[in-house]
């Protein structure tokens, strides 16, 4: 299966006229000025450089609200991408946008420009999250706006947010639920950070607003996780570890590096404890996973091997498994265990 990459640009700020509480889109996407036509040709040149031939390669549009921009400039920008569409060097166009600046003229301009995906900045389907993070929409803008996109045939993209005011684990898990049933092809799963020069900055300041813990985002996004995995492409969860969310654009919140790791290892841990209890009567097991699954299973810092190593002599395979499956044998005999069931 080859490689798939996307060459990312980032587009702070433009065509974007609200201020989420919890947005600073240039500390977020680690770029502090706009690129022009010859930034975006430099900057897929230099990806193109460092990725393996045969790879699948899309450019992607992030960080503001595309269909936002001057359409003069979403033209200048989807021409430069197109050169490299039309010579087949990449195999699609994706742009981030907001639900409410999608309807049938924007598609039909984006479909003509060989857009392939659209990602809608969802971040959650309960209206009154949406009314406290000053998102600008209600949830039935994001309904009528999916159902535009696929209806168009574009692929459809769904960003999540984590931990937002007045959000509770509950109020994600029917976002995800709810998100599932408008069927994305693509998934990103980000918990709120507290960044500099925000509103939410502000009320963390006074004290009316406390970010999740590393721990707590975790577990959260592990249930919403629960509800997309097998059943849509989860393409991210957590931000990117850009240089300036690390340093001094950054101020509180669950921010880890290897934050996908931690919840995969969380969701690893419940199978784990499973195996556990089901063999509590066994002393040798061996165990195949399939190479995908390898080292969420066996966990960040191997905390999943510690816990059988303290109940079990284990060998442990790489096998022809199903991602998302892991099969237990003992001397009496063999089982098979589900990531999510």
């Amino acid at each position: 299966m080859n490689k798939h990459f996307t060459i990312p640009i980032f587009i702070p700020e433009l065509g974007c006229p609200f201020q989420c509480i919890f947005c600073n889109q240039r500390s977020i996407t680690g770029t502090r000025q706009y690129p022009n036509a010859e930034d975006i040709e430099s900057i897929i040149k230099n990806h193109l450089a460092t990725i393996d031939k045969g790879s699948f390669i899309e450019i992607g549009f992030f960080g503001g609200n595309f269909t936002g921009i001057p359409k003069k400039i979403q033209e200048e920008y989807l021409n430069t991408a197109n050169k490299y569409y039309e010579y087949k060097i990449i195999k699609g166009i994706r742009i981030s946008t907001r639900p409410d600046y999608i309807n049938d003229n924007i598609l039909s301009f984006l479909k003509n420009n060989k857009i392939t995906t659209i990602e809608l900045g969802v971040q959650s389907l309960d209206d009154e999250v949406l009314y406290i993070s000053k998102r600008g929409y209600k949830s039935s803008v994001v309904y009528n706006a999916s159902e535009r996109i696929k209806k168009y045939g574009f692929r459809l993209g769904h960003q999540i947010m984590i931990g937002l005011p007045g959000s509770t684990t509950e109020k994600e898990i029917k976002t995800a639920k709810d998100s599932l049933s408008l069927k994305p092809d693509d998934i990103r799963i980000y918990p709120l950070l507290v960044i500099k020069d925000t509103e939410i900055e502000r009320e963390y300041i006074e004290g009316r607003y406390n970010p999740l813990s590393i721990n707590e985002a975790v577990q959260r996004t592990k249930e919403v996780i629960k509800v997309f995995y097998g059943k849509t492409n989860i393409i991210r969860v957590g931000l990117h570890p850009s240089s300036d969310l690390q340093n001094k654009d950054f101020t509180v919140g669950p921010f880890h590096s290897s934050f996908r790791e931690l919840v995969m290892t969380s969701l690893w841990k419940e199978v784990i404890i499973k195996i556990k209890d089901y063999f509590k009567n066994s002393n040798d097991l061996e165990i195949i996973i399939s190479p995908k699954d390898y080292n969420n299973f066996i966990g960040y810092k191997k905390e999943n091997k510690k816990i059988l190593l303290e109940n079990f002599k284990i060998k442990i395979l790489k096998g022809e498994v199903k991602e998302g499956k892991v099969i237990i044998k003992s001397k009496k005999e063999t089982k098979e265990f589900n990531l999510v069931d």
